[in-house]
């Protein structure tokens, strides 16, 4: 999609890799806004298990998204991180590519443990907007706000493994 505020919706029904790609809208948009109006799709492993070595420091499957994650794609390093569980009601700020982006689910065909359902708005921004979030922000909260901050999948009882989640307010 090229529009702005477009929606990305799943009916339900979906398995597999489910991808929507978000092109600008005009050749001044800097950011993405993804606010999560639905987003419940399987969380992270509760297990506590060892998968592997790195540098001889043991790595842990606790709290990884396994089954089902959610991706977007950005330029440079500045990639989101990779999200699971219940996230409704939370937002994502990515910089806009030229190239586009990508929104991807990953969805486990067996073994699922929730009904999966999500609605997300996608807002483009324009590089002159007076409100764009700072360099490197995953979230941001400007203005007079009542919000509670917390992380990704707060809401499912566990704290997302390897994220870096930088929230201004």
């Amino acid at each position: 999609s090229s529009e702005n505020c477009t929606y990305f919706q799943s009916s339900g029904t979906e398995v597999g890799q489910c991808r929507l790609k978000i092109c600008p809208c005009s050749d001044n948009i800097c950011q993405l806004r993804l606010d999560f109006q639905a987003f419940v799709i399987n969380g992270p492993t509760t297990a506590v298990t060892s998968i592997n070595k790195i540098n001889e420091i043991p790595v842990y499957e606790k709290n990884q998204c396994q089954t089902d994650l959610f991706t977007v794609t950005a330029p440079g390093n500045n990639a989101p991180p990779v999200i699971c569980g219940t996230n409704t009601g939370e937002h994502m700020y990515v910089d806009s590519s030229e190239m586009c982006n990508d929104l991807g689910f990953n969805l486990a065909g067996t073994g699922s443990t929730v009904t999966r359902s999500w609605t997300i708005k996608i807002t483009q921004y324009d590089c002159d907007y007076n409100n764009l979030a700072p360099d490197g922000c995953t979230q941001y909260f400007w203005g007079m706000t009542n919000d509670i901050v917390k992380t990704y999948n707060f809401d499912g009882g566990q704290h997302l493994a390897s994220q870096n989640q930088n929230i201004f307010a």
